[in-house]
């Protein structure tokens, strides 16, 4: 039976098998489902009888829609099927795609339980994320703080604002309580129940105004954020209040400073992941007769990045000679114009497979194969602040097309004067007609198609430069003569011998 189209054909449906409502419960064996083949209604009369058919399709998730009749009128059923049936093309079943597991999870189904995506290895995700965790580093904490400021600037900004304020409030409490246990080891917190008067030692108090722990706090705060009210100040009576004094001064400009600094730093820093986007496939098709390796890269800041540079990375495991596995071996992939890149519009960035890339010797078939990943950095400088930005992502095997190539998303509005960059369609892929060959054995072909075409072409010279002279010899044996004088052969016209 010739294909429809819109309809599987029967021959290709992997585990059709044919249940009854009583037998549904007995799950058939694999050569009682190929024997069920033959069971098939091959016609459309088959289906015209009072029966229930159930059809189910495992591996390519189709479910069948029954057709099904009861004891009602005879004739207005069989009529009815006679028509549904001409609709129907005249199949015996009519398909009905069942929605697979990872849609029914998006939409969050009951029907599923529990399935997940398989996690593929990688070194780099997608959005640029490092997928690597170092263990069992000696002294690991003790590194973050030896070098607390750039801990706080890579650290998020919580963690960032958590410590600015512990930082302040740590130093006011800190010194509010040195105050107190000065000015309670002068006595100047001890006073009379009845009269009030201080009953602590020396003319005055080493901290004026300050009679509880409350009013040292306010001291504290008010001199390192020089705030001076003037109802509390150290005096002279305690020479230690202000050297203290000095001290918390100086302690506070320098938290001002780091607190200052690193908070402008991080403000300033570009994003984490910068606004650099690249596509999620990669393809190989031919370029100029060569086959290239491309993805594309967009920046989608109004003042794009300048001087920005591409690199490209392969990683894949190698088994050397001795039979030792090196891991994630690291290659350098040579791309076109040195990397450089100039962001204005999306650009695709092309590595020409050729005798010194990696896929010299890949063919269509190997792509499948193999298990590699390209690791791709793309970095620019900001034009304001003059700092580097960066962004990564990869490509698995997996995620390499082959013989497509990306389409243009790059007009012209006339009406505006300006052209214009479709962004939705960053990722929209073409396909074309490539070699599923190598690269080395394209070249080859090219070769001897080359040497073949040059010898053809000497051949058909050769053969035309004999045509010629034996035509040359036959006007000459007709129309020349050949006279000798003084041992010197002289060429004549036949018609004046004489002369």
């Amino acid at each position: 039976m010739p294909r429809r189209k819109g309809f599987p054909q029967i021959s290709s449906m992997p585990a059709i098998r044919m249940q009854s409502p009583e037998s549904s419960r007995n799950v058939p064996s694999r050569s009682q489902e190929v024997s069920n083949l033959k069971e098939l209604p091959l016609s459309t009369s088959d289906l015209s009888q009072n029966s229930t058919t159930d059809f189910t399709m495992n591996a390519a998730h189709w479910l069948p829609i029954s057709i099904s009749s009861g004891s009602e009128d005879e004739t207005d059923k069989s009529h009815k099927t006679e028509t549904d049936i001409k609709d129907f093309h005249q199949l015996p079943v009519v398909l009905q795609k069942e929605p697979s597991m990872l849609n029914l999870r998006s939409r969050h189904d009951p029907k599923y339980q529990g399935v997940r995506a398989k996690k593929t290895a990688r070194i780099v995700n997608k959005v640029g994320v490092r997928n690597i965790d170092t263990i069992n580093i000696p002294e690991r904490s003790a590194r973050f703080f030896r070098d607390i400021v750039h801990t706080l600037i890579d650290a998020q900004w919580r963690w960032v604002l958590t410590v600015f304020i512990f930082s302040y409030f740590g130093s006011w409490l800190f010194f509010a309580t040195l105050f107190y246990i000065i000015g309670w080891a002068h006595g100047d917190l001890i006073f009379d129940p009845e009269t009030g008067q201080r009953l602590g030692e020396g003319k005055e108090e080493c901290v004026r105004g300050a009679t509880n722990f409350a009013g040292f706090f306010l001291l504290s705060v008010e001199s390192q954020v020089s705030t001076g009210y003037g109802e509390k100040y150290p005096t002279e009576e305690c020479p230690e209040a202000i050297f203290l004094l000095i001290v918390q001064l100086t302690v506070g400009l320098v938290i001002d400073a780091a607190m200052v600094g690193i908070v402008y730093v991080k403000m300033i820093r570009p994003p984490k992941y910068a606004e650099f986007k690249f596509s999620r496939k990669a393809v190989i098709c031919q370029r100029d007769g060569k086959l290239c390796l491309i993805f594309r890269a967009a920046d989608f800041k109004q003042d794009h990045s300048i001087d920005s540079k591409i690199r490209a990375y392969l990683f894949e495991d190698k088994i050397t000679a001795e039979g030792e596995r090196t891991g994630k071996n690291q290659q350098r992939l040579k791309l076109e114009n040195n990397g450089r890149v100039f962001l204005i519009w999306p650009q695709t960035v092309c590595h020409y497979i050729d005798e010194t890339s990696p896929f010299y010797d890949m063919s269509a078939r190997d792509l499948i194969q193999k298990h590699f990943e390209i690791v791709v950095s793309l970095t620019g400088i900001s034009r304001y602040t003059g700092q580097t930005t960066q962004a990564r992502t990869s490509y698995l095997s997996k995620e390499v097309l082959w013989g497509h190539r990306f389409s243009n998303i790059i007009t012209y509005d006339r009406e505006h004067g300006h052209y214009v960059t479709d962004v939705d369609s960053l990722d929209t892929l073409e396909r074309i007609d490539t070699a599923l060959c190598s690269a080395q054995r394209l070249e080859e072909i090219v070769n001897e198609a080359l040497e073949a075409l040059e010898k053809k072409s000497v051949f058909h010279w050769a053969h035309n430069f004999i045509n010629d002279i034996e035509e040359f010899d036959e006007d000459d044996d007709e129309g020349l003569q050949m006279m000798p004088i003084s041992s010197k052969t002289v060429v004549s016209p036949s018609p004046h011998p004489s002369m």
